[in-house]
């Protein structure tokens, strides 16, 4: 499982999941969403419109601040309620949710009435629906990178070029999804709708009424349904070694490992500190190789090169 990110200077709207053996740096905007929706969501062109419209630039690049874009932009709203979807799409859909109409033990019919105040089933379908397409746009992404020099933004600058283009299409569909769960109409201003949506919600707030906060509704039945394990990892990091090899591996491109074994050892410690926030995933590992407590000073990283 990974998080969401993208970059926080950038001239094409490119998010993706990363693994958590990441760490990023302050060039990097991370948001903690793991679920298809909430990338669904900020990947449409809804969320790219309200993001140059609201940032600031560098140069002729869009920086992305956390103030200005996304504690501004209205999410879809999805009120609660116990309206049940009627017809066979309704029955399908409360299927692939886990929630039988009939048959039910007594845990099902109890788990039923708390989710009576759940997403009705019209809204799930919104959701999954942007949830299906978000994964449909990361999987054409996956499959046409190993084919690609440039990585991303060498396949994102072939969507500039006229003719069929699958990852075109994809986005297109996702576009189309998001509007749909906004229940916005396609061929009004988009950003007109936005800000009117941004007034509503800013208005229901000062009620102190209930609005849908960012990332995936609460009321999903299945959350962990729409959680996938796509997202991109260390290259040439092997799972059963961890973080503790991959770190060893970096350690010996710096400028520490002309010391003395003995030497390399202490700098070694000191180089692990750096890495405060990994200390519970080395464990063992580093427990095994050295027993001894790194010295209070060593609390910063060393310079690596390149």
């Amino acid at each position: 499982m990974g998080f969401l990110v993208c970059a926080c200077v950038t001239s094409r709207p490119v998010f993706l999941f990363i693994s958590r053996e990441f760490r990023p740096s302050n060039l990097i905007q991370v948001f903690g969403f793991t679920d298809d929706y909430s990338f669904g969501v900020l990947q449409s062109h809804a969320h790219w419109l309200w993001f140059i419209t609201k940032c600031g630039k560098l140069k002729s690049d869009f920086r992305y601040s956390a103030e200005s874009v996304f504690d501004t932009f209205p999410w879809p709203q999805f009120p609660l309620g116990s309206a049940p979807a009627s017809g066979a799409a309704g029955g399908a859909l409360a299927a692939s949710a886990g929630l039988r109409r009939e048959g039910a033990t007594d845990n099902e019919r109890g788990a039923r009435a708390t989710q009576s105040t759940s997403l009705v089933f019209a809204d799930l379908a919104k959701i999954e629906a942007v949830a299906a397409a978000g994964r449909e746009v990361r999987r054409i992404r996956a499959a046409a990178l190993p084919q690609m020099k440039g990585g991303l933004r060498a396949l994102y600058r072939t969507l500039e070029l006229p003719g069929a283009n699958p990852l075109k299409a994809a986005h297109a569909a996702l576009d189309a999804t998001v509007l749909t769960a906004y229940g916005f109409t396609p061929k009004a201003d988009l950003l007109a709708q936005l800000l009117a949506l941004n007034r509503a919600v800013a208005a229901r707030l000062t009620r102190a009424e209930p609005v849908t906060a960012p990332g995936l509704p609460p009321g999903h039945p299945d959350p962990e349904r729409l959680i996938t394990d796509d997202c991109i990892r260390p290259a040439g990091m092997r799972p059963e070694d961890g973080l503790f090899s991959h770190s060893l591996r970096v350690y010996r491109k710096s400028r520490f490992w002309c010391h003395a074994k003995a030497q390399r050892q202490q700098d070694f410690r000191a180089f692990l500190c750096g890495f405060a926030s990994l200390r519970e995933a080395f464990g063992p590992p580093l427990a095994r190789h050295f027993s001894a407590q790194p010295p209070e000073w060593c609390r910063f990283r060393p310079a690596l090169r390149r």
